[in-house]
């Protein structure tokens, strides 16, 4: 497979930004620049060593039941439960990405919650972080995960409003979101019970030890990544902090049936979230429950984390 091939100029000029205007760092120019210029190699799925501060997950040849439905808590399909298996191990950031590396990256900091840049970015779309994906996957010679034909951008507020001809190939190399089967997996780390700190009521009470939500976010804002303590597999803010965009369409109930290596709807109108926000009580970061907005939305709860698969 071969990215889509447009001139450098066209795709810069449908980028977040226009450089005439923006100083960006070296770092965020040559990022841009190989993702333009780059977009014509040849894919493979060689993978290379593990950058610092990433946490390899082991899910090859492993199972877990995927989905819970909540009595009385039906806001969102997430049933009916059903056995999910993977062929592959992946890779996983240990944090949200940051405003930090995002500004690094594409030269701009959108975030709602200022003050501190160690914050996980927010007020991202689907798309953008797709794109910041694609971006840091040429600039560190991966090769990228997304493909499209071009970038349509809003002719009102110039967000991003479509990549046409999307297609996703989670066996290529490069940094992704999560699919929605692999952030189940990875929050529950093993566990089966409502959360993976535990499984009754009172043991909410235990998640201010691992998430920020409602009952320790009293700023009500966001926390700075990694202050609190990691999950089973040593990953961090894996609930809480920030809704956390995964790849996966939403499209009501799961399949009844048991999936290999899932990625999700074909077709949808709104892109699945998971892990609760700084704002949302611990009913919102239960393992098995996920949210969803259209890829367009910006909003100050949802940002994103990277993952890698390795085979």
């Amino acid at each position: 497979m071969k990215f889509p091939c447009l001139a450098p100029t066209q795709l810069f000029a449908n980028w977040f930004f226009n450089l005439k205007t923006l100083a960006i760092s070296g770092l965020a120019f040559l990022a841009l620049m190989t993702f333009f210029t780059g977009c014509c190699t040849d894919s493979n799925t060689s993978v290379g060593t593990l950058p610092k501060g990433w946490v390899l997950i082991p899910a090859k040849g492993k199972s877990f039941q995927m989905g819970q439905e909540f009595p009385g808590r039906r806001w969102t399909y997430t049933f009916p439960a059903h056995l999910v298996s993977f062929t592959y191990n992946f890779a996983v950031a240990a944090t949200q990405v940051t405003q930090s590396q995002y500004q690094e990256v594409t030269g701009r900091n959108p975030t709602k919650h200022p003050g501190d840049e160690q914050r996980p970015i927010d007020n991202v779309s689907w798309f953008d972080a797709v794109l910041y994906c694609n971006a840091l996957s040429q600039h560190d010679g991966l090769h990228p995960v997304y493909t499209y034909s071009q970038v349509v951008k809003n002719s009102t507020n110039n967000e991003i409003a479509g990549l046409p001809d999307l297609a996703i190939d989670i066996k290529q190399n490069g940094y992704r979101l999560l699919t929605s089967a692999e952030y189940e997996y990875l929050v529950r780390a093993g566990t089966t019970t409502a959360w993976f700190f535990g499984d009754s009521n009172a043991d909410q009470n235990l998640a201010t030890n691992f998430a920020w939500c409602n009952r320790n976010a009293r700023d009500k804002t966001t926390h700075p990544v990694g202050q609190l303590k990691p999950n089973q597999f040593g990953v961090y803010d894996i609930t809480g902090n920030l809704w956390m965009w995964c790849n996966d369409w939403y499209d009501g109930p799961y399949p009844a049936t048991a999936q290999v290596d899932p990625i999700g709807p074909a077709s949808g109108q709104e892109r699945i979230a998971r892990g609760g926000a700084f704002k949302n009580d611990v009913n919102h970061e239960r393992s098995g429950y996920h949210w969803q907005w259209p890829p367009t939305t910006h909003n100050f709860e949802v940002g994103f984390r990277i993952a890698r698969t390795v085979e």
